[in-house]
């Protein structure tokens, strides 16, 4: 995808930072104002406007949540939730108004960091 001059792609890297999409530091890079920075797949993450799918309800895909959210599959399908990095609850999830940061049953890594979702 094309944003003025910018090329904002899936896989190319670096990724961006879900938790500050426009404020990332390097290699990381930022998303223009007013795109988010979305969970793509299982090793991609992708400046793209949000959804409009809540928390806690059905998607296909991340694109489908709305900001801040990305898709979880279950065994009955994907549900919308709030990632956290496992081991920063305090910080991803608190803010949330949630206490916990799960664990995925299959791990879901990007850039040598664990993400899981926030309860």
């Amino acid at each position: 995808m094309k944003i003025g001059t910018q090329e904002y792609g899936y896989g190319k890297p670096p990724n961006c930072n879900p938790y500050s999409p426009q404020g990332a530091s390097p290699p990381l890079r930022n998303c223009p104002n007013g795109v988010e920075c979305h969970f793509v797949n299982s090793d991609t993450l992708a400046c793209r406007s949000g959804g409009k799918v809540n928390e806690g309800c059905t998607c296909k895909f991340s694109a489908d949540c709305g900001a801040g959210l990305f898709c979880i599959y279950y065994n009955n399908g994907g549900v919308c939730k709030v990632p956290c990095r496992v081991g920063n609850a305090s910080s991803d999830c608190v803010a949330q108004g949630k206490t916990t940061c799960n664990k995925l049953s299959s791990p879901f890594v990007i850039d040598g960091i664990e993400y899981g979702t926030c309860s």
